[in-house]
């Protein structure tokens, strides 16, 4: 692939979910989602990396 298309597949996949993060509310209690997308290249290949992570948080003092 070039570094041209990479570009661009990273782009639509950023997009969206830099545009979710900028919604986010300030709600004490509640579900939260959050998902990390990574990636590296160089002339031998590339890695991407993806990681989601739920949890609910009941109070200021727990979460799980």
């Amino acid at each position: 692939m070039s570094s041209n298309r990479i570009f661009n597949v990273m782009s639509l996949l950023l997009v969206p979910a830099l545009l979710h993060g900028a919604a986010a509310t300030d709600e004490a209690r509640g579900w939260s989602f959050s998902q990390r997308f990574q990636g590296s290249s160089n002339s031998a290949g590339f890695v991407l990396k993806n990681s989601s992570t739920v949890r609910y948080i009941f109070n200021d003092h727990v979460e799980a």
